[in-house]
């Protein structure tokens, strides 16, 4: 068991225990391994930590990255637990006494199908305690099909009952909720999004773009930072960036599309099998993931972003490319409807010949019309998607399910 503990966090937590506001989040990961899930619990306990009116304790199991990542959770009390295998369903018998040991008055557990939602809830029963769930996009469509069977009987078992019994449910969208509701669960849902934090405009980064050894000429590029995952739909984008070649050459001529990401089954070799079978070798990169400065680098030296996504809970992907004031060229599926409303997205279908017509549309853009559909983005994440936004509406939800408040608008019945 891995245990982080600064000074001033431990402190605060006595106090705050002291007057029953200790939250405790019930995480599957901590690390770059849960993709995008394991930043906004980070950013969501820190903040809400930071505002002095809640002592946050974090309890996960760890993994390969876990031990490199924890100390981005600075200055949160953090306890790792060894999971049994197989590790994604995060089983450690350590479990309840993490529990007991930290006398939560509200459990806040991320992510379904785990061994965190059973002991979650079964701790909270036992001691009467209120628990939210925050679904993280489990529900939907997509996320349902993988691995049915199994979740088919663990919903049976388990979750179902687990989300009915939930103080209240956590949707990042409205399009969630309305996932959660067909799903048969009519527990109260909050609707909260995720956050971002704006980069220091000031503040340049040092390393160079990681394509900028291979972009003699200068094109623009067209930036994807995701992971490498079929449901991420870039077999979808490499179909419409061959389609836009073979009709507009001299559009994908003055472009080139990076896909930077976690390889996920194998399918980056599926890719590149489809890069070669157009033969946009020339116009397409593969990169690993990257992080840190590298990922600034790569975010400050883009054109623009694409995030061509069959179903995403909510994209902190995007909210980075606006809060970097880049254009984004995205899917309807990604459920950020905003973006298209004001003027910082173009939003098209998940399917091969609308995103051809998209990524027209976004290189017909000058580069003045593009920075200036980049800054409506960053002014769409100063006004609703900065993490003390956020931080604001749990601090809410949580009063309101421990009695304290009346219930927030956030909060459908």
């Amino acid at each position: 068991m891995i245990k982080l503990t600064a000074a001033n966090a431990e402190n605060e937590s006595r106090t705050m225990t002291k007057t029953g506001n200790t939250i405790v989040f019930l995480a599957p990961t901590i690390s770059r391994q849960g993709g995008g899930l394991a930043d906004p619990v980070r950013r969501t306990a820190q903040v809400l930590a930071a505002n002095g009116h809640w002592s946050i304790q974090v309890i996960s199991v760890e993994d390969r990255f876990s031990r490199e990542d924890v100390a981005r959770w600075q200055p949160l009390q953090l306890d790792l637990l060894r999971p049994w295998p197989p590790r994604s369903f995060a089983y450690s018998p350590k479990w309840r006494r993490r529990l007991n040991q930290a006398a939560g008055d509200v459990l806040h557990v991320h992510g379904l199908w785990t061994y965190l939602s059973v002991i979650g809830s079964s701790w909270a029963r036992q001691h009467g305690k209120p628990y939210v769930v925050s679904v993280h996009g489990m529900l939907n469509e997509h996320a349902l099909r993988r691995s049915a069977w199994k979740k088919r009987l663990f919903a049976g078992l388990f979750q179902r009952g687990i989300l009915r019994r939930a103080a209240c449910l956590h949707a990042l969208t409205s399009f969630e909720a309305d996932a959660i509701r067909a799903y048969g669960i009519m527990s109260p849902i909050c609707v909260i999004p995720n956050g971002v934090d704006l980069p220091e405009a000031a503040v340049m980064p040092a390393e160079l773009p990681p394509w900028s050894d291979r972009n003699p000429e200068g094109r623009a590029v067209l930036l994807y930072l995701s992971r490498l995952h079929p449901i991420k739909g870039v077999v979808e984008l490499i179909v419409g960036w061959h389609q836009l070649k073979r009709r507009r050459p001299e559009l994908t001529g003055r472009w080139l599309l990076a896909l930077a990401g976690f390889d996920e089954f194998n399918h980056r070799y599926e890719l590149e099998q489809l890069v070669k079978k157009f033969q946009l070798q020339e116009d397409i990169l593969f990169h690993g993931p990257i992080f840190g400065m590298a990922k600034q680098a790569a975010l400050t030296s883009a054109s623009a972003y694409v995030l061509p996504s069959l179903s995403e809970g909510m994209p902190i992907a995007i909210l980075e490319a606006w809060s970097h004031g880049l254009a984004v060229l995205c899917t309807t599926t990604c459920h950020l409807p905003e973006g298209a409303v004001h003027g910082a997205a173009i939003e098209v279908e998940p399917k091969p010949g609308p995103l051809s017509e998209g990524l027209e549309k976004l290189m017909m853009l000058t580069q003045q019309e593009r920075e200036a559909m980049g800054q409506r983005g960053r002014r769409l994440v100063e006004q609703r998607f900065l993490w003390k936004h956020v931080a604001e509406r749990w601090d809410s939800v949580y009063r309101w399910i421990m009695g304290r408040g009346d219930r927030p608008e956030c909060v459908q019945l």
